[in-house]
């Protein structure tokens, strides 16, 4: 079984390459919400065995009147990293925005960046 996982992983990587979809312009259209957040999770390193993939994940992010993330998408990076990313970006909670004191629902990212290689599973 550890060898199917094993191949799988080998064959995301190389079917993939270490990026994934690049990050590009895609996201220089929203602004980066981590500053506003009150409550920050950390995305996980995936567990399995023999996952030797690094770099960043963008998670395009809804925030409601009440801080809440109501939705979070990757617009880019591996994706074996994209899950995790995608979980932890859901449990952050935010400041409201306020326009003209109004509160009103925000729109932005988050971005995750793994830097984490050669782990090994349980550690």
């Amino acid at each position: 079984m550890w060898q199917s996982i094993g191949l799988v992983l080998v064959v995301a990587n190389l079917v993939c390459g270490q990026n994934g979809k690049p990050c590009g312009d895609s996201v220089i259209q929203y602004v980066n919400l981590e500053h506003q957040a009150i409550n920050k999770v950390e995305a996980a390193y995936p567990a399995e065995p023999g996952l030797r993939v690094k770099g960043q994940v963008v998670v395009r992010i809804v925030v409601d009147k009440k801080g809440n993330v109501v939705s979070a998408r990757s617009i880019c990076g591996h994706p074996l990293l994209v899950p995790a990313s995608v979980t932890a970006a859901a449990k952050w909670k935010f400041q409201p925005k306020r326009v003209n004191g109004k509160v009103i629902k925000n729109i932005g990212i988050l971005v995750f960046d793994f830097k984490q290689v050669n782990r090994e599973r349980g550690s």
